[in-house]
């Protein structure tokens, strides 16, 4: 079946005569007589976007105000399932002239946690795990990190950007190895089992985020998991903390997030272990080394030295939130 023929099958199935469809690799904004919808192309399974839906849906009922709500079709039902895709749509949202900042961002997120707690228990075979999995990823950048050294060493005269990568490589390679030893250790001591359970996005990021005057949505749940709330946590002091901004620094957005959340002891542990992980470092070494042909020198300098400042604010917080034993303090300071 054509996009285009499959496009009009599913604005049939919800009971729409479309004035103007425009979009591109799997969102649709479809003008309607009477107002817009976003379309979305969908990968995940149908199963689990009905339960996605319903999860929603039993959180609005308790007061979350932060995801849009499901169009359901002629028949009531939330997503349409074609011969190749399935397909929800949400109301669209225009871009707003205000800006949305990270600590807003991180309060939704805290309340997404919270009022799905209550909803996420009542689904125990959703719970996900941790596992090996995990553990093999982050040896495997462990390895592609000894890859980006080898290539910087191998070239006869060093770029501005081997240089600043010369001067954070070490700091990183321990930081991995913590991440490492210390998951190793929750899965021989927890099974893999975190403390708490939630709806957790898993793909926080200011392209899921939209909002309008009152409030700010997230959007895209279609990757979501049941899981600790400190993986979206992590990610979104990663991808959202500013240190030349005392609100919206990682201290503070973790701050925020409490204020709403609190975390448990064991959960502190396990955020300054996903903190320890340095994905935003290696996603710029990736694409340096892998694509230097997409990476303008300059560019990715600037990006390299930010993202070192943030990474080692983040450092801090991490030896806060897992302070050395007093063996380990007292060789420390005798070495």
């Amino acid at each position: 079946m054509y996009q285009y023929d499959e496009l009009r099958e599913v604005c049939r199935q919800f009971g729409w005569n479309p004035v103007q469809i425009r979009g591109d690799r799997g969102l649709w904004k479809v003008t309607l007589p009477d107002r817009k919808m976003a379309l979305k192309q969908s990968r995940a399974p149908f199963e689990k976007l009905i339960l996605l839906h319903q999860i929603l849906s039993d959180m609005k009922q308790n007061g979350f105000a932060h995801s849009l709500p499901f169009a359901l079709t002629a028949g009531k039902n939330p997503v349409v399932r074609t011969g190749t895709s399935c397909w929800y749509a949400l109301p669209w949202k225009e871009k707003q002239k205000r800006e949305i900042t990270a600590r807003e961002i991180v309060s939704g997120l805290a309340r997404l946690h919270r009022l799905s707690e209550p909803v996420i228990n009542q689904y125990p075979e959703l719970i996900n795990k941790t596992d090996e999995r995990l553990l093999k990823e982050w040896k495997s950048k462990q390895e592609q990190l000894q890859f980006y050294e080898d290539e910087r060493n191998g070239r006869e005269f060093p770029s501005p950007f081997d240089q600043s990568f010369a001067q954070v490589r070490e700091r990183m390679d321990r930081s991995l190895s913590f991440a490492i030893r210390g998951m190793s250790r929750f899965l021989e001591t927890e099974e893999g089992m975190a403390p708490r359970y939630v709806l957790c996005h898993r793909r926080i990021h200011p392209g899921n985020v939209v909002w309008d005057e009152q409030n700010l949505y997230f959007i895209d749940f279609d990757h979501a998991q049941a899981d600790s709330p400190v993986r979206d946590l992590a990610l979104a002091v990663h991808r959202f903390g500013d240190v030349t901004d005392p609100e919206n620094s990682p201290a503070g957005l973790i701050q925020t997030y409490e204020e709403i959340l609190p975390l448990q002891p064991k959960e502190k542990r396990l955020l300054a272990l996903y903190l320890s992980y340095p994905e935003r470092l290696l996603k710029i070494l990736s694409q340096y080394y892998h694509h230097p042909k997409l990476s303008g020198e300059s560019q990715a300098v600037s990006r390299l030295e930010r993202e070192s400042i943030l990474f080692e604010e983040i450092q801090g917080i991490v030896r806060r939130l897992w302070p050395a034993r007093k063996k380990d303090a007292t060789k420390q300071k005798n070495t």
